[in-house]
């Protein structure tokens, strides 16, 4: 994970709630924010 999608995870409170298999395939409950990138 590199800083800029850190800076997302902590500016939408998921710092420390995904691990990174989610951050590859975000859990449906969650915003699309990173499909949008």
């Amino acid at each position: 994970v590199d800083d800029t999608m850190k800076h997302l995870f902590e500016q939408f409170g998921w710092q420390g709630h995904l691990p990174l298999d989610s951050v590859r395939t975000p859990p449906i409950a969650k915003p699309s924010v990173l499909q949008a990138l």
